[in-house]
């Protein structure tokens, strides 16, 4: 449903890049593709990672995975439209581009505060990985927040894996679009007991709750709306 989704976005005759999936998504991916008259590209992401010669240690593996994407879609521009290939040190320096709320790493009154938009299984799923390998044997103490609509129950699954707690917590619907948040007590119950957990509605009196929590290593994830709210407070990271 998802890929179905995404692919929409394709149009007559375009060129797609895509790392390869499960059948199920490609068969989406290529059916779309094949109606819209649209050349499909498919690789692996090691392909990517051996033909670039870059170290990727350093980065989580969906953020390098993002960067070989882009790459790859840049060496396909520069030899159809006659651009400039970038130097080794221009590709290192795009390497360390650091995009808000995404693994957004802060430090704040002595603790690491991460901050990463991750609202389905998917990206939670990613989140957690990159954690794991960014501080191996940690648990941090964790803020969360999604959407009225979310499967919150596989994300709170992963979090249970991952937390010493989580303080669950909701934020303010936009002005623009309205949006709802998932009732805090609701999403409480899907943890379970499986980890400790307090709802405390409001983000800002939440985040400090995480900024006074002994891990030294918190996490705020969920909703982007959420994760503006608390960016937008400012004193308060």
């Amino acid at each position: 449903e998802i890929a179905t989704q995404k692919i929409g976005i394709v149009h007559e005759n375009n060129q797609v890049f895509t790392f390869a999936q499960s059948p199920e998504v490609m068969a989406v991916f290529e059916g779309w593709a094949n109606r819209h008259h649209a050349v499909l590209h498919s690789t692996t992401q090691d392909a990517k990672r051996q033909a670039s010669g870059l170290d990727f240690s350093g980065i989580p593996n969906y953020q390098a995975r993002n960067w070989l994407l882009a790459h790859w879609v840049h060496e396909y521009l520069v030899i159809r439209d006659n651009l400039q290939s970038l130097t080794s040190k221009v590709l290192l320096q795009t390497l360390t581009i650091k995009i808000p709320a995404r693994m957004e790493i802060l430090r704040v009154k002595g603790k690491t505060v991460i901050m990463d938009g991750a609202h389905n299984k998917q990206k939670m799923s990613a989140l957690v990985d990159a954690f794991r390998e960014l501080y191996p044997g940690v648990k941090p103490a964790i803020v969360i927040s999604l959407k009225h609509d979310k499967d919150y129950k596989d994300v709170a699954a992963l979090l249970c894996t991952l937390a010493a707690r989580v303080i669950i917590t909701s934020f303010d619907s936009s002005q623009d679009l309205p949006v709802k948040p998932m009732d805090p007590e609701l999403l409480a119950k899907a943890f379970d007991g499986r980890v400790p957990t307090k709802v405390i509605a409001d983000p800002v009196a939440a985040t400090r709750a995480l900024l006074d929590s002994p891990e030294p290593i918190g996490l705020i994830t969920g909703s982007f709306y959420l994760l503006s709210q608390i960016r937008n407070n400012k004193g308060l990271l």
